[in-house]
């Protein structure tokens, strides 16, 4: 994270599929998935999403995204990974049924060390790092992370990619 925040770039960016590196991690994540009695859905209703990507620095994203979409949806999750795209960008969403994130800690999501507050409760393992890394990986692919709450319960994470 550090060799990222300081601009050195370490990735070599690749045109590659965007849907082949999603079903790739879908497909690694699956004993995890079966363990935990949780359902991962890939929507990507074109052929191919094509852009230039660091494919092991943007399954490091995606693996951290649905990742904490199983620990904070608290058991048998249901996850929806969505991909579109238009003539410049691709969008790779996230999609959960957790119980989001309390407005007032929305724009505290992606700095490093943060974690929203649960109280007394700390049963959810982690250390505020994967978010801040996936902010960072995106700003190395020209490209940006956003969240939001969904109107019926969890959030959604959306990375864009520019295709060019």
């Amino acid at each position: 994270i550090s060799l990222l925040e300081e601009n050195h770039h370490l990735m070599t960016l690749r045109v590659s599929s965007l849907k082949a590196m999603t079903e790739r991690v879908i497909r690694s994540m699956t004993p995890r998935l079966v363990q935990e009695q949780a359902e991962v859905t890939l929507e990507a209703p074109d052929d191919d999403y094509l852009c230039p990507l660091d494919e092991l620095f943007a399954e490091g994203v995606l693996i951290n995204l649905i990742d904490n979409s199983l620990k904070y949806s608290g058991g048998k999750a249901n996850i929806r990974v969505m991909l579109s795209q238009d003539g410049k960008q691709v969008w790779l969403t996230v999609r959960d049924h957790g119980p989001g994130i309390p407005e007032q800690f929305m724009h505290k999501v992606f700095d490093k060390f943060f974690r929203v507050p649960t109280g007394d409760r700390h049963n959810i393992k982690g250390h505020g790092l994967g978010l801040s890394y996936a902010a960072q990986v995106m700003g190395q692919h020209h490209g940006a992370i956003h969240v939001c709450n969904c109107d019926d319960g969890g959030c959604a994470f959306t990375l864009t990619f520019p295709k060019e």
